[in-house]
């Protein structure tokens, strides 16, 4: 397959106009059309350009290689779209990369074993507080949830606008040879949606490790466009509560401050303690039994958050690049794995920039202490 055809077979999986393409790249819409005919040649810069807009590596286009493409019923909901396919197509990318890179250091992992007995509201939260006890965090809020994932799971997790209209917050792939997985968050949702999300896409992957469910082709979300099995999105929901707001550490955190639930600056402080909005702190308290239901739908329907003390109006910094992925790919770097242009295309960024950002760092302190050598 020709590079035309490629560039067309990939604009076609994604949905995308020939006219739409041309204007993301900045060239006549008539020089796409001529580009996919063979009849125009691409330019250096253009071919650049062209990869990225596509969510392609740049050797899609020169290799013989057969094109990857998007799995068959990944996508069960009703709003599949270009939005969601690009962000699938994105983290396949991120995915391939990651086990590339534990494959090339030579490197395995050792992951804790966490018992899922059902999706019972009771079994996703002792799996919580098995994941709390990992972490050493007892019943205290969890200051860096993208790093515990990283850190306890070996799961990189990676931050991406993705277009509102596609409804996703996230979504967490998994290689089927491997059983190595990667998640992608909405980075620019607000700070308490995309620890909520983070903490349901854990969930959903620990309800399919614990059933081997890790084919290439599972693809499951946050957002209302994917979804897993009516018991697996429960699990998941009250997994993420457990986790992010425990009920044993609101309990203490109420007594201690003396705080008084049908208060809303009182439910305010508990929201920001624990990182959620102040919607997600009624129902949390409701559904542990120290809100009643009137009252907790009272304070929905009448407060403004937004004039209550601490309410945070900005979306926060979520950084796309995951620390755990990054560092794999200095260690790499330095190791002799790969060369300087692949890892800059796993970093998304030119050559001259990775090299410039490795010149002079300490490599032994980027050592992943996630994995263990292999013998």
């Amino acid at each position: 397959m020709d590079i035309g055809a490629r560039i067309r077979a990939a604009r076609e999986e994604l949905g995308i106009t020939q006219a739409a393409l041309a204007d993301a790249v900045g060239v006549p819409r008539e020089a796409v059309s001529r580009m996919e005919s063979g009849e125009r040649a691409v330019k250096v810069g253009e071919l650049a350009s062209l990869a990225r807009e596509l969510v392609r590596p740049v050797s899609y286009f020169l290799t013989d290689e057969a094109p990857a493409r998007l799995a068959v019923g990944a996508y069960r909901g009703t709003r599949a779209n270009h939005g969601s396919k690009r962000a699938e197509l994105w983290l396949r990318l991120r995915l391939g990369d990651f086990v590339h890179l534990c494959r090339e250091i030579g490197l395995q992992q050792d992951l804790p074993s966490i018992m899922v007995t059902g999706g019972s509201i009771a079994a996703a939260q002792a799996a919580a507080r098995v994941v709390r006890d990992l972490a050493r965090i007892g019943s205290a809020p969890v200051a860096d949830l993208r790093g515990l994932v990283e850190s306890v799971f070996n799961v990189p997790v990676f931050g991406r606008q993705i277009e509102a209209a596609s409804g996703l917050s996230g979504m967490i792939l998994f290689d089927g040879e491997t059983g190595l997985a990667a998640m992608l968050i909405r980075a620019d949702e607000y700070d308490a949606r995309r620890r909520f999300t983070l903490g349901h896409e854990l969930g959903h992957y620990l309800w399919r490790r614990a059933r081997g469910e890790l084919s290439p082709s599972v693809l499951v979300s946050s957002g209302d466009c994917l979804a897993g099995s009516e018991e697996e999105e429960r699990f998941a929901n009250a997994f993420a509560a457990e986790l992010i707001a425990p009920e044993e550490g609101i309990c203490a955190y109420m007594a201690e401050a003396a705080l008084d639930a049908a208060d809303p600056e009182h439910l305010m402080r508990i929201a920001t303690h624990f990182g959620i909005s102040f919607q997600a702190t009624t129902y949390r308290l409701q559904s542990i039994g120290l809100l009643d239901a009137a009252v907790a739908e009272r304070l929905r329907a009448e407060t403004r958050p937004t004039q209550l003390s601490g309410f945070r109006d900005a979306p926060g910094l979520f950084a796309p690049q995951s620390a755990l992925f990054h560092s794999l790919v200095v260690r790499a770097y330095a190791a002799d794995a790969l060369d300087a242009g692949r890892c800059a295309e796993m970093l998304e960024m030119t050559t001259a920039e990775f090299v410039d950002m490795v010149d002079g760092t300490n490599h032994d302190s980027l050592s992943a202490t996630w994995l263990t050598s292999a013998s």
